[in-house]
């Protein structure tokens, strides 16, 4: 029920950051509005493009109460837990199956904050490493809120 929304959502601002829209419907049509997002661009800017799109998923108001009263519990690490969680359950209708994972941290510990995918549906069906890499993994790494 809310995959429907979230892909309609999502495409819908890829839509507005490329200027055009494909003739097919769902899932093949964000495709192919993913692959147009890279086209004629270099890398840096096809991610910034993604990282104006997953901004444009939340209310600013929002972001900045997560930046000012989330973001700092326990040096981020609070948020971390938080953002892996929410993108795990919230993310399969893009990725596939997925699941919170640990990360091994500099300091030697690690934390479970990432997320692991199974096998990406994003990636199969773009046939693109880079469409992959510069619209979504790079993008949702280095986001900031």
């Amino acid at each position: 029920m809310f995959d429907n929304l979230f892909l309609s959502l999502f495409r819908n601002k890829m839509v507005q950051e490329t200027g055009w829209d494909s003739e097919k419907p769902g899932y093949q049509g964000l495709i192919e509005v993913a692959h147009r997002l890279t086209v004629g661009q270099d890398n840096s800017k096809t991610r910034d493009a993604a990282v104006r799109i997953l901004k444009s998923l939340f209310p600013p108001l929002l972001l900045e109460l997560y930046r000012i009263l989330v973001a700092p519990i326990h040096s981020g690490k609070f948020a971390a837990l938080m953002v892996a969680r929410v993108t795990a359950l919230s993310c399969q209708w893009l990725m596939g199956p997925c699941a919170v994972n640990s990360v091994d941290l500099p300091n030697g510990s690690s934390l479970m904050s990432g997320v692991f995918v199974e096998k990406c549906k994003y990636l199969e069906e773009s046939k693109c490493v880079g469409v992959c890499i510069n619209t979504c993994k790079l993008p949702t790494q280095v986001c900031p809120i």
